[in-house]
């Protein structure tokens, strides 16, 4: 599967908010919590575009989606780096 370009640190980075310095004061202010932001339709339409193509490769790959969705864990005396697969 091939991303696109568009997909690099900056992408994912987030925004840059100028914040008082007074984080009293600010506290304060109102007495209501602030909203937070809304989450931008762009990023949301390009994860439903990613979240598809994976959900197409799982279904091709037989026995995946079992495997995806199976739990397992370790027993007392069981050591994770001593496990051969």
């Amino acid at each position: 599967m091939q991303l696109d370009e568009k997909f690099t640190d900056s992408y994912f980075a987030k925004s840059t908010k100028t914040r008082s310095r007074d984080a009293e004061s600010e506290f304060f202010e109102d007495g209501k919590p602030k909203a937070k932001e809304a989450y931008p339709e762009a990023k949301a339409a390009d994860q439903k575009t990613l979240d598809k193509a994976i959900v197409d490769s799982v279904k091709k790959t037989e026995n995946l989606a079992k495997y995806l969705k199976a739990s397992w864990g370790l027993t007392k005396g069981q050591y994770p780096h001593q496990l051969a697969f």
